[in-house]
């Protein structure tokens, strides 16, 4: 009874949703003589009547002369047995249910399914016809709020093959069966999120829809789009080929596995290809698109917290000059404590992004979270969209070796400036280093130029301080940071440890400066045995064997890597770059051989 009930109404909804309209007219073939139904059911059976089981029935009804079996049509799934008899010897029990459904539809030849098994693989340019006619008709259904959930070539249909039993360049392509179609409330656009799984083709259906454990959360829209996708990339694939493959991983992988193939041998349509890497995507990159309003996004790069992209923002629809980031965070994977931390630090690094506005700071336009299914109250991805910047200074430093101190002093300037800033709103970094300041207005030949922009990024470890700069901001926990990079003090003996939170970062900004100036890769290799402060003091007796040009850029990294207690702050630091004539040269820890020239900076 119950899958007669399921049967009932997925055939009610391809009346109802799909086909009304389309069909010539629509009988259901009862054996009893009872034709009410229950008042619940009202609403599937509002243009269904009922006959008797004959075929003479059907002919005067549909109007149509006598009619023969095309492609059998077995439902062994709703009655566990040959529906002939078994619903015949039981129908008359089970009143209010129909032993046969008859539709007319208008004539199709064949269907993709059967097509692309004696193609084999179709040609993009097969394809493309195929997209635009079936694209059109997946748009108008989501315009009119309607799910289909069952897209793949067994329910593409094809008219006007050519004379020898092809695809060719008139024929026309229709979507069928709306058995698994759902109405949704939710307009195309916002955000329709479902939890249940309604049913479709598992080679062809999203990973979200499947979910895991049970456990799933997904955009209908969406899952149709991907459906969508998977089928176009069956024909491409080669549909046989496609379905034994497809048991061991998911339409979007194996289109992974197929590009990196397909790139050694000759492209004509990138772009298609493109198309298809959008549809088979993971829904969350889709909805990056929609939420922020950008343009395709392009990879720039990838790390073990997060990847990034650029692209363009979009206005009506059409592709700007704005050039944008996106940084998108994976957190689904990791374990509850891991979550925990990974959300607070999130929150704080968009909490203080839109809080501080800085020429050197980089602006956080805006962000979104896509919820964890299986861990409700955590995040699996988060997506912000910043201000588009080039590069940073730690892949320019592995390009670049060694930076001059010409091309220094306009990083130490304009960092600093950004520093000096943050720390006036108490608000300590903990995580300054080059891999985190960003690049922009390179010159035409991608290195540094005088017009190069430095803006300072990544405040995921930042933190609030109740205490004001030039106050003693003391502190015994270790608030995170990059090694190489962190204050002795900070990183403490036998877990015992006492610094200053401004003055951390002021040494902090001294090994940055110093890491480009040593040269980069070498710097991170003598890390591993000293730290920043002896490493400086060592390159210092040997620096002056050379001509040296500027002793004053030097003392200034010297005050940021000694000791805490003669350490200055990042304030007076960009104050002595602005005005080094009022600040001479401390030769505590800087003194050159005798009868070597004093210059100025």
């Amino acid at each position: 009874m119950l899958a007669l009930k399921d049967f009932k109404k997925k055939v009610g909804r391809k009346v109802n949703h799909a086909i009304k309209g389309k069909f010539a007219s629509g009988s259901f073939l009862n054996d009893t003589e009872d034709k009410a139904g229950p008042s619940n059911e009202e609403h599937i059976e509002n243009d269904i009547c009922f006959f008797d089981l004959q075929k003479e029935v059907v002919n005067q009804t549909f109007e149509v002369s006598n009619w023969y079996c095309v492609v059998p049509v077995r439902s062994e799934q709703y009655f566990h047995a040959s529906p002939l008899k078994m619903v015949k010897k039981h129908s008359k029990k089970k009143k209010y249910f129909p032993a046969y459904l008859a539709m007319k539809f208008e004539f199709l030849e064949t269907d993709l399914k059967n097509v692309a098994k004696k193609m084999g693989r179709f040609s993009i340019e097969t394809l493309i016809p195929i997209a635009k006619q079936i694209g059109s008709a997946i748009a108008y259904m989501h315009s009119k709020k309607i799910i289909n959930h069952d897209i793949k070539p067994a329910n593409i249909m094809v008219e006007k093959l050519d004379h020898n039993g092809n695809i060719g360049a008139n024929s026309v392509y229709k979507l069928i069966d709306f058995g698994l179609a759902h109405h949704t409330n939710h307009p195309i656009g916002s955000e329709a999120k479902c939890e249940k799984f309604m049913g479709g083709t598992m080679n062809f259906m999203c990973p979200e829809k499947i979910g895991r454990n049970n456990i799933r959360e997904y955009d209908l829209y969406l899952s149709d789009s991907y459906s969508f996708g998977a089928t176009l990339f069956s024909l491409l694939f080669g549909y046989k080929e496609y379905s034994s493959t497809i048991r061991n991983m998911k339409p979007g992988d194996l289109f992974m596995h197929y590009l990196k193939t397909i790139w050694e041998c000759e492209i004509t349509h990138p772009y298609f290809l493109s198309i298809i890497g959008k549809l088979l995507t993971h829904q969350f990159r889709q909805r990056v698109n929609q939420k922020f309003e950008v343009s395709e996004l392009v990879l720039c790069g990838s790390g073990a917290f997060g990847t990034v992209f650029s692209c363009y923002a979009t206005k009506n629809g059409e592709k700007t000059f704005e050039q944008l980031a996106i940084k998108v965070i994976r957190a689904e994977s990791l374990a509850t404590s891991s979550l925990k931390k990974w959300k607070r630090r999130s929150k704080r690094e968009m909490y203080y992004l839109h809080k501080l506005e800085h020429e050197n700071i980089v602006k956080l336009h805006d962000y979104l979270w896509l919820n964890n299914p299986e861990k409700k109250h955590f995040p699996a991805y988060l997506a912000m969209k910043f201000e588009y910047l080039e590069t940073d200074l730690e892949k320019m430093a592995k390009k670049m070796r060694t930076f001059s101190v010409d091309l220094l002093i306009p990083i130490a300037k304009q960092i600093g400036s950004a520093i000096a800033y943050m720390h006036s709103k108490k608000i300590i970094n903990h995580d300054i280093k080059p891999a985190n300041i960003m690049v922009e207005k390179l010159e035409q030949n991608g290195n540094i130029g005088a017009n190069s922009v430095y803006k300072l990024i990544d405040f995921g470890l930042a933190r609030h301080t109740d205490h004001p700069l030039g106050s003693e901001a003391k502190c015994d926990k270790f608030m995170g940071g990059t090694l190489i990079f962190t204050c002795p003090e900070k990183i403490g003996r036998n877990k015992k440890r006492e610094y200053d939170l401004y003055l951390s970062d002021s040494y902090s900004f001294g090994a940055t400066l110093f890491s480009l100036l040593f040269g980069y890769n070498e710097y991170v290799t003598r890390m591993r045995n000293m730290n920043p402060g002896d490493l400086f003091m060592q390159y210092l007796n040997v620096a002056w064997e050379f001509e040296i040009t500027h002793p004053y850029f030097f003392s200034i990294i010297g005050h940021l890597l000694t000791h805490q207690f003669r350490r200055k702050y990042v304030k007076d630091i960009l104050e002595m770059l602005e005005n080094p004539e009022q600040h001479p040269i401390d030769y505590y820890f800087y003194k050159p051989p005798d009868g070597f020239p004093i210059l100025k900076y």
